[in-house]
Formats: C-alpha cells, structure tokens, sequence
C-alpha cells in the first residue's frame, strides 16, 4: 500500500510590446493511493484509486490602438477515478488479465470577455468608413459526467517462440451516451535468441475531455469519441556486444475526429483564444498517421553511452473531401544523445534534435475600398497547411553532479537550452500593409526561445 501527490503549476505574467497585460496561471494537482496485492502464487490485483484536480485562470486586455480585448477566464475540473487490475496465471504459457476503471469528472467554467474593433463600410454612404464593433461572450457553465471501462484479455505462449494476446474492451460516456466495444489483438515471435519480430492491431476510443471545451469559441458542446485504429510491426535485434537494435513501422487511422477551432496565424500571443478574426472551425471526416522509426542504442553498462533514432512520417486529415496536413506534421526528425560518465558521480550529457518544417495555413486578401474610398484588406483562410515554415534544430547540454549525504543523495545540474542559439520559428504572422499605390502581403517569422541556462538540484530521501 503507497500514497502519492503530485503538483505542478506555472504563474506567468507581463506585458507584451503592444502594452498588451496578461496573468495566466496552471495548475494540476494528483493524489492517490495504490495498493498490489497477491492472492497466492497465481492470482494478483493492483488497485488505483485517486482524486485530480486541473485549473487554469487567464486575465487581461491586448491593446492596439486602443483595448480591443478584456478576458477573465476561468475554469476547474474535478476527476474522481477508481481503476483495477486483475492477473491469473493459469499456467507458465497462460495468462488472463482483467479490470475496470470508474472515472467521475466535474468542470466549471467561468469566461467572460469583451472585444472592441471596427468592421468596414460598404454600403452606408451616411456612415463612417469603419463602423464600431463591439462584442462579448459570458459562458458560465457547470457540468459532470462519468466514464466507465471493463477489459478482458488473455496472453498464450503457443510454442516456445510465438505468444499471442488477444483482449476485448467495453467503454462508455454518460455525456454523449456512447457505448463501445474494442478488440485488441497483439503477438510476438522469437526469429532468432537475439531477434523477435512483434505485431500488434487494435482499435481504441479517445472522448473529448471535459476540460477542452471551446468555451472562448461560444462552443460548450461534448463531441463524440473519435476512433482509432492503430497497426503496428516491429523488429528487435539484440547484439553481442551490448547494441540494440529496433525498427517500428506504425499505422493510425481515425474515424469520427473529434473538431477543433485554429488560428490561421501560427501565433503563440498569450491571448490567442481571443483573436476571432484569425480562427476557424475545422471538423475533419477523418485522420491517419502512419510512419516508420529506427532506434538504435549503446550498451548501458559504459562509460560512454549514447542512442540514436530516425523518424519518416506523415499525419493528416481529410477536410471538405481533401487530404491536409496536420498541424505538427513532420516528414522526417532526428535525435542524438550522448552521455560521459567520467565517475559514477558525474555525468556530462548532450543531445541533437531536428525535424522538418512544421506547415502553415497562408492567409489570402480580398482588396477593396469603403464607402467612402479607404482601401482595405480582408484576409481569410487558403486551403489548411500547404505552407512550410523553417526546419527546427537544437543542442542541448547537461552537467550533473550527484552528492551522496548520510541520509540523502543531492543531485545538482545545469541545463543550457539550445546551447548553439539557433533561430527556430515560434510565430508566423502574416498581413497586408498599404504602400499608398497598392497592397503589398508580408510575413514574417518570430523566433522561439533562444539560448537558455538553467540550474536545478533534486534531493531523494
């Protein structure tokens, strides 16, 4: 029997170089209880029961030329869970697994905001060229429900090279009154001593949270789950010498993704929910996401160590009948690491990250004139993610110093982030200014943090 907490939280606030003031403030708080049991030699139980709480509060006004947006938002949830697992072995080539989890959650949001801005005049000749725009949303909602889940599989040793599990699952959401039943299916054989081949084919059900409602959207609806059909195959080679070896192609297609609201702009601003003129409303028809990865390792045991791996992938959607880009899709991404080890004590580590050009959706301009004659650019969305931004690559370095106390070890480090300081894009405005003879479309990138040196120490009793 074990008791367990964790806490974490993140408080940020500034202003930004528009005079823009913000405080937004996270937070996510655990506690449990687990409790392993065994009935004998066959017959074992684990038992989870615990208790979450997830919290965000957001405040503040964005300026321009003048306060175009106040928000207060806050929101809460309660997520009261209960889960068990059962295992009988029936035999050294038979084992039957079984369970349940009980998930309660509660949320309660309180968003209000206010937005002021000016929209043009087309058709008024007795008005101004821009009219005042004046807008608010108050959502102040309470809602609850429970998620219930029961699994049943069993694991077969078949002969002394293939095991195979095959498992169902049942699943149901009291919101949106959804029944499920998943099979599962999973095998792995021996080619060799050193080399097993694994499979594994199953599908799975993802409900939308309570948490992520589009609240600053106008939108407190619970969507259905969206369906997932996962495939995987993998290869496994283990070294004399202590290498490893793995290679791992995967496949996912969804069915019935769950919709989503998007900036066009790839802004990262601290009130991006806000920003109504830059987000849209996509509902994909359906999702896929499928690649192939080589990982490759050192023995563990040395004093130099290191791992490498390689990524080819693509993730997309299926939206109004055309197959998109995700937003983080990636084609191919690289990790290094290395660590010395000179004494036990000391550890010098350092690691290489580089993928390709997330996409962007670029934004497209209707030009014309007011009323009155003012020229105006209106933009809206072109077709989802078609553009690339830059590649992303980073260094990252490590030092640790363990100091072993009586009672206690004291371990002390110093991170540098993106030792290198090369540039990485983090926004991707796009707009249009007026020259006086024409308009003329600009973008420009903005980069993410550059370098960063941090120090930490972690104490174990």
């Amino acid at each position: 029997l074990s008791a367990h907490i964790l806490h974490a939280g993140d408080d940020n606030r500034g202003m930004e170089v528009d005079s823009t003031v913000y405080r937004v403030r996270y937070g996510n708080s655990y506690g449990w209880l687990n409790w392993e049991a065994d009935f004998g030699s066959a017959l074992s139980a684990r038992t989870v029961a615990s208790l979450g709480r997830v919290a965000q509060d957001r405040e503040g006004t964005d300026f321009a030329d003048l306060p175009e947006v106040r928000v207060d938002d806050e929101n809460t949830t309660w997520i009261l869970a209960l889960r068990q697992d059962w295992r009988y072995r029936q035999s050294p080539r038979m084992m039957l697994k079984w369970g349940f989890d009980l998930r309660r959650s509660t949320a309660d949001y309180d968003y209000d905001r206010t937005s002021f801005g000016y929209i043009p005049n087309f058709t008024d000749p007795t008005g101004p060229d821009m009219w005042p725009m004046h807008d608010s949303v108050a959502v102040d909602l309470s809602r609850s429900g429970y998620e219930a889940g029961a699994y049943v599989a069993d694991r077969i040793q078949l002969t002394d090279d293939l095991t195979v599990e095959a498992g169902l699952r049942y699943d149901h959401q009291s919101l949106t009154g959804e029944r499920q039943v998943s099979p599962r299916l999973s095998a792995a054989f021996s080619l060799t001593p050193r080399t097993t081949l694994r499979g594994a084919w199953g599908h799975y059900q993802q409900s939308h949270a309570l948490h992520e409602l589009w609240a600053a959207d106008r939108d407190t609806t619970v969507y259905p789950a969206q369906k997932a059909e996962h495939r995987i195959v993998g290869l496994e080679h283990r070294f004399g010498n202590g290498y490893a070896l793995r290679l791992e192609a995967y496949q996912r297609r969804l069915s019935d993704p769950l919709p989503e609201y998007r900036r066009i702009a790839r802004n990262m601003g601290t009130l991006w929910e806000e920003q109504l003129d830059d987000r849209i409303f996509v509902q994909p028809e359906r999702g896929r996401a499928e690649g192939l990865e080589l990982f490759l390792k050192s023995p563990p045991d040395r004093r130099l160590v290191w791992s490498g791996s390689y990524a080819l992938s693509r993730v997309e959607e299926e939206v109004e009948g055309r197959w998109v880009p995700r937003p983080f899709d990636q084609r191919h991404a690289v990790n290094l690491q290395v660590a010395f080890r000179p004494t036990p004590d000391w550890t010098i580590a350092a690691g290489w990250i580089y993928h390709s050009p997330w996409p962007y959706t670029e934004v497209e301009y209707h030009y014309a004139e007011t009323i009155h004659g003012e020229p105006v650019a209106i933009h809206y969305a072109g077709v989802l993610n078609q553009a690339r931004m830059i590649p992303y690559k980073r260094v990252d370095f490590r030092a640790s110093r363990r100091l072993r106390l009586v009672r206690n070890d004291v371990l002390l480090y110093l991170d540098v982030f993106n030792v290198l300081n090369w540039e990485n894009a983090l926004e991707f405005e796009q707009y249009a200014r007026w020259t006086g003879s024409g308009w003329v479309p600009k973008q420009e990138l903005f980069p993410q943090l550059w370098i960063m040196p941090s120090l930490g120490a972690r104490v174990t009793f």
